[in-house]
């Protein structure tokens, strides 16, 4: 089912940006037509095990360090030949400097979080967001006291 799906996102983020679009994903499998339903996956459940969560935005790296110190995430591993991340996107092409950003589960086990910049603007209400859970357990005065004070860090 992935397969189709990623297929669907393919073909619609194709006719956005055009078929050779930087910002179009290569992904290998099948493009689906919309009346076609993919086959369901028969091998070892081992194959997938870490998942990434993609979002759209204007400003991609500012959302990821804000969601950095919301979740106590951090950087993923710089790329090999780059002291630091801000080597890194200084040694791209000026338009694709902040066209990204990204953070991840210290521990590796909460999603990679990953922010991408896209040309065209917001036009619906997004149909996925994060919910930071604070008070989890905690009732009455002090689930507000729990709540306020994580409120006032973010």
């Amino acid at each position: 089912m992935q397969l189709g799906l990623i297929g669907v996102a393919h073909r619609q983020r194709s006719r956005v940006l055009g078929a050779n679009s930087p910002h179009v994903c290569r992904l290998p499998g099948p493009v689906l037509h919309d009346h076609e339903h993919p086959k369901p996956y028969t091998g070892g459940m081992s194959a997938v095990r870490q998942v990434q969560v993609t979002f759209d935005y204007e400003n991609p790296r500012k959302v990821a360090e804000f969601w950095k110190a919301a979740l106590g995430y951090v950087d993923p591993p710089v790329p090999p030949g780059h002291e630091s991340w801000n080597i890194f996107f200084d040694s791209l092409p000026e338009a694709d400097q902040e066209s990204w950003g990204a953070c991840q589960d210290p521990d590796g086990n909460g999603p990679r979080l990953y922010f991408q910049r896209v040309p065209e603007p917001k036009t619906v209400k997004n149909r996925i967001h994060l919910d930071v859970r604070v008070g989890t357990g905690l009732h009455g005065e002090e689930r507000l006291t729990a709540i306020e004070a994580e409120a006032a860090r973010l």
